[in-house]
């Protein structure tokens, strides 16, 4: 992604950092390139995990 900026709330949140970025393609075929790919299963699932971490996709759409 060319397009990724990592934002983190000014006050106390929910959430840590919220990773905000355009997808190009749209929700669905970002998340099936991602899924088919080895590499998610086997580096970035991995490095959540050992970093005790989610990852909770929330996909909006521009009106």
């Amino acid at each position: 992604m060319d397009n990724s900026t990592l934002l983190q709330p000014l006050e106390e949140a929910p959430y840590a950092l919220v990773n905000h970025v355009r997808l190009p393609g749209g929700p669905v075929r970002f998340l099936v390139a991602q899924i088919t790919r080895p590499s998610f299963f086997g580096r970035i699932r991995t490095a959540l995990r050992e970093g005790r971490m989610r990852a909770l996709p929330v996909f909006y759409r521009r009106r």
